[in-house]
C-alpha cells in the first residue's frame, strides 16, 4: 500500500470536516444560532484532528500520532457539540 501525500490527507481532512458540517447542518437548521457560540471553532478543529487522524491511521506509519489526533479531535468535537445541543434544548 502506498503512502499518501501531505496534500491526499489534508483534502481527506477538510472533505470529512465538510461533510460532518454539512450534515450537521440538514440534521439542525439553524445552524446560524451555533455560529454565535464562541467555541465553534473547536468543533471545527476538532472534526480537522480526526479526519487527519483517521488519514494518517490508514495510509502512514504514524499509528500514536493518528490515535491522538482521533482521541483529542473527538474531545474538542464532543464538548462543543454538547454546547451546541444546548442551544436548542
Amino acid at each position: 500500500m502506498r503512502e499518501f501525500s501531505r496534500l491526499e490527507v489534508v483534502l481527506v481532512a477538510a472533505a470529512f470536516a465538510l461533510v460532518t458540517l454539512a450534515l450537521w447542518y440538514l440534521w439542525l437548521e439553524p445552524v446560524w444560532k451555533a455560529l454565535a457560540l464562541p467555541r465553534l471553532h473547536h468543533w471545527i478543529y476538532g472534526a480537522v484532528c480526526v479526519g487527519v487522524g483517521i488519514g494518517l491511521n490508514s495510509r502512514t506509519q504514524h499509528k500514536r500520532v493518528s490515535y491522538f489526533l482521533v482521541v483529542v479531535g473527538a474531545i474538542w468535537f464532543m464538548d462543543d457539540f454538547q454546547d451546541f445541543v444546548g442551544v436548542f434544548s
